[in-house]
């Protein structure tokens, strides 16, 4: 029998699609504007996932990312 593994990630709101462009580009590791963005995402998963934002991305809840799709100072 032959198990595959599969992975979901949430679906990006249109108004974060930019996130994984920031995501895959070095640039986050020295601004410090982008490192609070990934921690406003989610600090305990932040934490959790090495300070990691393609892990982030993938794993942060749906609700959460249409919560921060509402919020303007996001």
């Amino acid at each position: 029998m032959k198990i595959h593994e599969y992975t979901v990630i949430p679906s990006l709101p249109e108004r974060l699609s930019k996130l994984r462009d920031i995501a895959y580009n070095l640039y986050w590791t020295w601004d410090n504007e982008a490192l609070s963005l990934w921690q406003r995402l989610d600090p305990d998963l932040w934490e959790d996932l090495d300070h990691n934002p393609v892990k982030i991305l993938g794993s942060v809840t749906q609700q959460r990312l249409r919560e921060l799709e509402s919020d303007d100072s996001f």
